[in-house]
């Protein structure tokens, strides 16, 4: 693999997780995001998510409109720093979570995703 190769791909990957880092921000627009950041619509976004590179100065612009870190758009990892405080019994849920079998986390994760949609349809 060439290294252009690669930087394709880790562009790719900070793609989705803008995509969704904004989603998750109730389904926020690529325009309204484009608009947030200063650009005049949706369209630089979409071609973000795509995998276009992202100068580091947008980045962290998207980073603080999505209220995520740029370090987790970069890499996907969280720093500790960002976790909330989490009391000893949810540590222990999260650590009995990552425990489990693959499929068994999907599981999970997905009926976690539908609460968290049928909270907000709830809220419309």
């Amino acid at each position: 693999m060439s290294k252009y190769q690669e930087y394709e791909e880790q562009d790719i990957e900070i793609g989705k997780r803008i995509r969704e880092a904004r989603l998750r921000c109730d389904g926020m627009s690529q325009h309204t995001l484009g608009i947030a950041i200063g650009q005049a619509n949706g369209n630089q976004i979409s071609k973000y998510e795509m995998g276009k590179p992202v100068p580091i100065k947008t980045l962290q612009k998207i980073a603080n409109v999505l209220d995520v870190n740029v370090t987790y758009l970069q890499t996907g990892k969280v720093a500790t720093s960002d976790m909330p405080e989490m009391t000893c019994e949810q540590r222990e849920y999260i650590f009995k979570l990552l425990n489990l079998p693959g499929n068994y986390q999907e599981r999970i994760f997905g009926a976690i995703d539908n609460f968290t949609d049928a909270e907000r349809a709830l809220q419309i």
